[in-house]
């Protein structure tokens, strides 16, 4: 068989990047879990792609992953950025440098995807590794993260074409925590005097990490209660009462609602 066999025998790292995953939720991580499993799920089609050229090669034993040892999360963050960046500057350049002098377009192929994918990866992990106490940046920066179903790049947002293999923006696969429910900080039924005045406030759980689009308020009788775009609620001069409606559009669109009726005496 070709010497560029070896080349291909990576397994892939899916299994280490789940049990990060999982330390890091355990952890209060919720959007570093979210870039390792992505991260996983790329790794997984590299080996399948190389799989598919082992068999063309005809090989019957498929490489197994080992089994990983997991840390804290920032070990494991270091860890990570450790394995991508070999794979990157080391590892692929040397599978890629084989292949083409072995003309084997198709591994060639793969291995220049991966290679250049990898080094994304490497960067990802660079980046949350140096920005691990910032809560408030990682939750904003990787509140929603894109895998390229073709080459694996993971990036934070979507493209028009992935910059590695040219694969359409609308095909990537998105990563993120959806919103499941939305309260106010109001009770159910709340009384207001004429004219007083009460700024809502939204809460969307899950909290960290959750990602919500556009939200917007409304009133059932704007001469009892009428609510601003940045949700102060006013009492008008009309007694009675009024259903004030709080709107949490999702990234998929989906909208979730909280309601108060407002009884203004």
């Amino acid at each position: 068989m070709s010497s560029c066999q070896p080349g291909l025998c990576d397994p892939a790292g899916g299994p280490a990047w789940a049990s990060d995953a999982e330390k890091a939720e355990a952890e209060g991580y919720p959007v570093i879990a979210r870039l390792f499993r992505a991260t996983g799920d790329a790794e997984a089609k590299h080996a399948e792609d190389e799989w598919a050229v082992l068999q063309s090669m005809g090989a019957t034993a498929r490489p197994v992953a080992e089994t990983p040892t997991v840390g804290t999360t920032a070990q494991n963050l270091q860890a990570a950025f450790e394995g991508e960046t070999y794979e990157y500057t080391v590892m692929y350049p040397g599978f890629l440098a084989t292949a083409q002098a072995e003309g084997m377009t198709d591994a060639a192929r793969i291995f220049n995807l991966a290679m250049r994918a990898e080094n994304v990866h490497a960067d990802n992990y660079a980046d949350v590794l140096a920005n691990l106490g910032d809560a408030a940046y990682l939750n904003a920066a990787y509140a929603v993260v894109y895998r390229c179903p073709v080459c694996g790049e993971v990036v934070t947002g979507r493209p028009g074409r992935c910059p590695i293999c040219g694969a359409s923006g609308e095909s990537f696969v998105m990563y993120y925590t959806p919103i499941r429910k939305v309260t106010l900080n109001a009770s159910a039924l709340t009384t207001l005097a004429k004219k007083a005045a009460l700024r809502l406030i939204p809460t969307v759980i899950p909290g960290d990490g959750a990602v919500t689009g556009p939200i917007t308020y409304s009133s059932s009788n704007d001469k009892i209660a009428k609510v601003s775009a940045d949700g102060l609620l006013t009492a008008g001069t009309t007694a009675g009462t009024a259903v004030i409606t709080c709107a949490v559009t999702s990234i998929y669109g989906t909208v979730l609602k909280a309601t108060i009726t407002v009884n203004v005496k």
